[in-house]
Parts: structure tokens; C-alpha cells; sequence
């Protein structure tokens, strides 16, 4: 089995793609402020296996909870987010992913989570690491109670797949970006010729 992170988005997001490159110089304020995190390339992403959503797991629920924990845990893994997918900026969990990637590396101990924070302040995905295994949980309430397990040499495969991917679509749309402060963590997964899955 393979671990991937589908992407998609609308073409109208890669005009204002190219449009912001036409606008903004690098260094601009644009640029320094990190605004295209929130503004640009919004799309879906899917945690996918073998080409098809994976369809989330019951998360270990704490023995004992107290009333300001208490929650309504959905019991249906079908009306999920991690089942179906997430809004977000492209470029913001792109950027985000080369951090958790680093935090989850081979020197990582047992128990060590690297989260994905939205921009906007919306979405929160936690990455953990279990043994062998990366648990992905997320912050929406459809989600309490699951999540999605995925060895960890499978996660980081991947997570640099999914970078390359959309790096790789970038470049060929409009290059003058990777001059930018913000697309600077990407560099190292800019690869000739990558194209979308």
C-alpha cells in the first residue's frame, strides 16, 4: 500500500497565482508579510492510499474525561474531513509540511507531534509520531473520536511526493516565485518536470 496527499484546485487559483507574481516583487511587503499563505492557491488535499481516501480509524479515547472535556464524539468515519478532504491554501500546508517533516525526521522521539496551523487561524492537523506510525488527527468537530494511522516511511513519502508535485506545477506556472521569502522552505523540493498527480 501507498500513503499519498492528493491535491486539487481550480485554474481561476493559478491566474491569481500568476497575477500576484506580476504584482509583487520579491522582498516586497507582499512577500515579507507572508500573505500569499493565506491568499494563494486554495484547493483541496486528501490523504489518499493506493489512489483512494483512507477512511479513518477510532482515535484512543482518554479513560477517565471531565465535564470541560466532554465532547460528542461522531461515530460515522464517512462524514469525516479526513475522509473527504480539506479547504485549505496549498502554499500554507506546503510550507507547513517541510516543517513537520523536519520535526518527524529519524532523530524524532516516540510521541513527538508537529502540527499544521492554518493561516487563518481555521484548521489545526496534528501529526504524531507512534512507534512506526504517523497518527493524523484533526481539529473539526466531524473529526472527534478518528483518525488516520500511515507507517512513517510511507508519510514521509508521501509528504515529499505531494511537495514535489505541487513545486514542480508552480515553477512551470510562474517560476519568479521561488525568488520569494515565502516559497524559500519549498526550494528543496523544486524538481525539473514534476507534475500533478
Amino acid at each position: 500500500m501507498s500513503f499519498a496527499i492528493g491535491w486539487t484546485m481550480s485554474e481561476d487559483e493559478w491566474e491569481l497565482l500568476q497575477d500576484r507574481a506580476r504584482e509583487h516583487a520579491a522582498s516586497s511587503d507582499y512577500d515579507r508579510g507572508l500573505e500569499a499563505l493565506e491568499e494563494l492557491l486554495l484547493g483541496t488535499i486528501r490523504f489518499l492510499r493506493d489512489g483512494k481516501n483512507i477512511k479513518p480509524e477510532p482515535a484512543p479515547r482518554p479513560s477517565v474525561i471531565t465535564p470541560a472535556q466532554k465532547v460528542r464524539w461522531n461515530d460515522r468515519p464517512e462524514r469525516t474531513s479526513l475522509n473527504v478532504g480539506f479547504d485549505v491554501s496549498l502554499v500554507d500546508f506546503a510550507w507547513q509540511l517541510t516543517y513537520i517533516l523536519r520535526d518527524l525526521g529519524d532523530e524524532a522521539a516516540d510521541g513527538t507531534e508537529s502540527m499544521f496551523n492554518e493561516a487563518d487561524g481555521g484548521l489545526t492537523l496534528g501529526f504524531k509520531k507512534t512507534g512506526d506510525i504517523i497518527a493524523i488527527r484533526s481539529n473539526k468537530p466531524e473529526d472527534r473520536g478518528w483518525m488516520i494511522s500511515v507507517p512513517i516511511d510511507e508519510f514521509r513519502l508521501g509528504a515529499r511526493q505531494f511537495l514535489t508535485s505541487l513545486c514542480g506545477e508552480m515553477d512551470r506556472r510562474a517560476p519568479d516565485l521561488f525568488a520569494w521569502q515565502t516559497f524559500r522552505p519549498l526550494m528543496p523540493y523544486l524538481v525539473a518536470g514534476s507534475s500533478q498527480p
